[in-house]
């Protein structure tokens, strides 16, 4: 190791991988986080100067330009550590730069040769290669007002919210089909039987439904 404590590719694994444990975010476990490095620093041992140009990135938190630091794609694009899955530029992300990162909130800067998005061979997974990309302030959890004043679920396949979503679903119908639907006193006998409420057919039938004074006569 140097005289400025700060590793070389020439030194142990052992004293990179702890030089760059002192720099990790806090978001993973401490067991994860050194096995995720150890196996990024083994698989770059034999490419030195990928090796510093991470070693640089890392230890001067992005103060200094640096050079792509790649690993080999898998077949589906995840990288397998510890016994979990994950995109490889995200999972080195999270530990050096965003510990909260969602999978689809990064963009490559364009100077990246072998970003995740440009299907490369090898696959860039130096954090300080990629930016933050925050959607807008939206709250996702509840129900939005649409433009037209009727209430939307924001997930309607949800299936743990299903039975609500039906019932929300089911309130915009009424407001939006005809009255006659719902308040009418009877409806012609179809052989016999009196036709009953769906709510089920009206949620696939309504925008569709007309009603056809002819039917009474034919009756």
């Amino acid at each position: 190791m140097s005289i400025t404590n700060t590793p070389t590719s020439n030194d142990a694994c052992l004293s990179i991988v702890h030089s760059l444990m002192c720099h990790r975010q806090g978001g993973e476990s401490e067991t994860f986080a050194k096995r995720a490095i150890e196996s990024l620093v083994k698989k770059l041992k034999e490419k030195k100067d990928e090796l510093d140009s991470l070693i640089t990135a890392i230890t001067t938190n992005g103060a200094h330009p640096s050079k792509c630091v790649t690993i080999q794609r898998t077949l589906d694009g995840r990288l397998q550590v510890a016994g979990r899955k994950g995109f490889p530029h995200v999972i080195y992300a999270r530990l050096w730069r965003w510990p909260d990162l969602h999978k689809n909130e990064l963009k490559h800067v364009k100077y990246c040769q072998y970003a995740f998005d440009l299907k490369c061979d090898n696959v860039c997974v130096n954090p300080y290669h990629y930016e933050r990309v925050v959607s807008p302030g939206i709250d996702l959890s509840g129900l939005t007002l649409s433009s037209s004043g009727s209430l939307t679920v924001k997930d309607e396949y949800d299936f743990d919210n299903h039975h609500s979503s039906s019932e929300c679903h089911l309130q915009s119908l009424s407001r939006a089909c005809p009255q006659e639907i719902f308040s009418s006193p009877s409806l012609p006998p179809i052989r016999g039987r009196q036709l009953s409420f769906n709510p089920c057919f009206l949620n696939t039938q309504c925008r569709t439904l007309k009603f056809h004074p002819q039917l009474e006569q034919k009756q």
